[in-house]
């Protein structure tokens, strides 16, 4: 295990409204001056803008996307998603 510089925070709003999410994370931003978003309620593109920020090259994650491209990055993710419900759904 190496340190790591933490560049944002994901929070897991479950249980909340949207709108006590969005304060959730909203407190968690301010409090710590760091993106925050529920990446499976919301957006990844906080995180996905903060990561690039710190490591350019890791936009090889999303073929194809630029740190600008949100709609490439915004498709990838939601592919990502749905690929992950439909594996839990078939455990």
């Amino acid at each position: 295990i190496k340190p790591a510089k933490v560049i944002g925070l994901a929070l897991n709003c479950f249980d909340l409204s949207e709108a006590d999410a969005r304060a959730a994370i909203a407190t968690a931003e301010a409090e710590t001056g760091l993106p925050a978003t529920d990446v499976v309620r919301f957006s990844a593109e906080k995180l996905v803008d903060a990561i690039l920020a710190v490591h350019p090259a890791k936009s090889t994650f999303c073929p194809g996307a630029k740190r600008t491209d949100k709609r490439k990055v915004s498709q990838h993710q939601t592919t990502s998603l749905n690929a992950l419900r439909t594996t839990e759904k078939e455990k």
